[in-house]
């Protein structure tokens, strides 16, 4: 019998009962146990009601594992009544996507994705880009990528767009009118499995061109102000202008101006995040339904008064439970229909500042919006805790709880669902930069960038980028993809995926990885990488391709940082003054 399960004062009593035991008293004893063992209630003697409470508070591997712990369990846990819960915790939004379809029928499909890509390698499928050009060219794209719904866009020049699929290989050219007599030069906005938006990147950039995929036909939008951000689903456009607006577009019908009267979109005691624009999220059955996202930060409140040291004015703080929020307004036919905005805080950490601790910390957070999987999901914001420069996994000793379970952090909105979740992970690349500010080219050659971070299926694609020394001193980028599990009770390995492509500083700042439910695609100089979970590694991949030089001055519209912003665990109301990375390195330095 395991000691540690038995009353402390009874131990001894048991010690001393157990020596004096004869053989027959022995097998008397286990028969008792045995029988009150029998008689204690199994879980699958539970009601389905406790049975979905316990179903709640597990993750899907530890669900999976006790589908596995005995035959009893596999039923218990795999009843009929379980499996639309089982759907809500671990999958949410595929029942509402598919409502005609069988809970187990849709559970079987989701597990199966779920196994796959629990692999512990990529293979990868190399496409260069005269593979996928009617026109056969071999030179490198400067441009950025769009991929969505199996669709692949990229750029072969100032006006000329490639579009596809990988799986079908069959891909198209578009050439938005009068483009080349006039000179015009675009930039891929969106793309749908119906619809490519476009804008104009030199002279007005309020202008905007749609062509449908199907029939080749154009249109063009003139905006009220600058395109900030376009989004497409089907054939609604939905388009942010730099003032703020939102604009709606359906292909067959007019541009109207979604009406933002009575949204409250800045909470009290908040300050706007990211010049307070808005990202939108599109529903996915419902092209008359769309949500607005703000991101705000919240002010810390006014303590006591005490004297800092090193300074004049007596300030105190009493940090606000919230660190920043996100704040969601659902529409309906450019209406809006939430009486109140909904929202979602991270929690700040800092629970009891000390004006004279030293330990500066900051979040820095990504206001992604992106798109997570094939049921709804989106990433609303990425963030990470760090010092200067790199993680911190133990933060202060004005923080509670001090030890993170992981550095990084995600919190996603499901439109179907209409609910709000939260992830935490543990990256193996503990030093990775990433402050939220353009990166000096004249920084430290073997340290390590980010260049992107996704979230997909609740795993973490972070893709890091370093520059070492190649084949006659020629510089090579390397770039790692990793996929990252969600803290908790998984023993999947992170598949990885590296490449090695010559340097070029244009590169080094536009990737940008996409993924869906069949691979991870990851742009190039010289192509496109397909990489799928593998049992075995593939080994480096090596582009050779050069870049051109004119590739090195293109103008770039996608740089994970300009997505990113810097709060700081404040210990008072001024803060640490340090705004800019070697501030911050010499600072933490300074105090190692």
């Amino acid at each position: 019998m395991d000691q540690l399960s038995v009353p402390e004062t009874a131990i001894p009593r048991l010690d001393s009962l157990l020596i004096n035991l004869t053989l027959e008293d022995m097998l008397y004893l286990r028969n008792r146990i045995d029988s009150i063992i029998a008689d204690r209630p199994r879980l699958e003697n539970f009601p389905v009601e406790i049975i979905r409470n316990i179903l709640s508070n597990l993750d899907y591997d530890a669900y999976i594992c006790c589908t596995l712990t005995s035959k009893g369990w596999r039923d218990a846990w795999t009843q009929k009544d379980l499996w639309t819960d089982v759907l809500k915790y671990f999958f949410p939004g595929l029942q509402e996507l598919y409502p005609n379809e069988t809970s187990h029928g849709l559970y079987s499909m989701a597990r199966q994705t779920h196994l796959k890509w629990r692999q512990p390698h990529y293979s990868y499928t190399w496409k260069p880009w005269s593979s996928i050009t009617p026109e056969g060219l071999t030179r490198s794209v400067p441009y950025p990528f769009l991929y969505n719904k199996e669709k692949f866009v990229w750029q072969q020049g100032p006006f000329t767009f490639n579009v596809g699929n990988f799986g079908t290989d069959r891909w198209q050219q578009f050439v938005p009118p009068r483009a080349v007599i006039q000179g015009d030069k675009y930039q891929a906005a969106a793309t749908s499995d119906q619809l490519l938006v476009l804008y104009r990147v030199d002279g007005q950039m309020g202008i905007v061109s749609i062509v449908h995929l199907e029939t080749g036909t154009w249109k063009k939008l003139f905006l009220p102000a600058p395109l900030h951000h376009a989004y497409v689903d089907s054939k609604t456009v939905t388009f942010v202008v730099r003032t703020g607006k939102i604009l709606q577009f359906t292909w067959g019908s007019y541009l109207v101006e979604v009406d933002l009267t009575g949204i409250n979109h800045f909470l009290d005691e908040s300050d706007a995040m990211f010049g307070g624009l808005p990202k939108i999220l599109l529903h996915p059955t419902n092209d008359n339904v769309m949500f607005a996202v703000w991101a705000v930060s919240h002010k810390p409140q006014r303590g006591h008064s005490v004297r800092l040291r090193h300074r004049d004015l007596p300030r105190l703080i009493l940090a606000d439970e919230r660190l920043c929020s996100f704040v969601l307004a659902k529409f309906e036919g450019g209406q809006s229909v939430w009486n109140t905005s909904k929202s979602i805080s991270l929690p700040n950490p800092l629970q009891n500042p000390q004006s004279d601790c030293q330990d500066f910390t900051w979040t820095a957070l990504s206001f992604t919006c992106r798109k997570s999987d094939n049921r709804g999901t989106f990433c609303l914001g990425l963030y990470r805790y760090q010092g200067a420069e790199t993680c911190k996994l133990v933060l202060c000793s004005c923080c509670h709880p001090r030890e993170r379970r992981g550095e990084w952090g995600a919190v996603t909105f499901n439109v179907l669902t209409e609910s709000f979740d939260h992830h935490e992970y543990c990256s193996p690349w503990p030093d990775v930069l990433w402050d939220g500010g353009v990166y000096s080219q004249t920084q430290k050659r073997h340290e390590t960038r980010l260049v992107d971070a996704h979230i997909w299926n609740n795993d973490l694609v972070l893709s890091m980028s370093h520059t070492g020394s190649g084949i006659r001193d020629q510089e090579l980028d390397v770039l790692d993809v990793q996929a990252v599990h969600p803290t908790g009770s998984h023993q999947a390995p992170s598949p990885r995926f590296k490449t090695k492509t010559l340097s070029s500083f244009a590169q080094q700042f536009r990737t940008q990885v996409f993924q869906d439910d069949d691979y991870v695609i990851v742009p190039l100089v010289g192509g496109v990488a397909l990489c799928r979970p593998s049992e075995t590694p593939a080994g480096v991949m090596v582009d050779s391709t050069v870049p051109t030089d004119q590739d090195e001055h293109r103008p770039l519209s996608y740089c994970a940082w300009e997505m990113t912003e810097m709060i700081e665990l404040m210990h008072d109301e001024v803060g640490s003054g340090l705004n800019n990375r070697l501030e911050r390195r010499r600072q933490e330095r300074r105090y190692a």
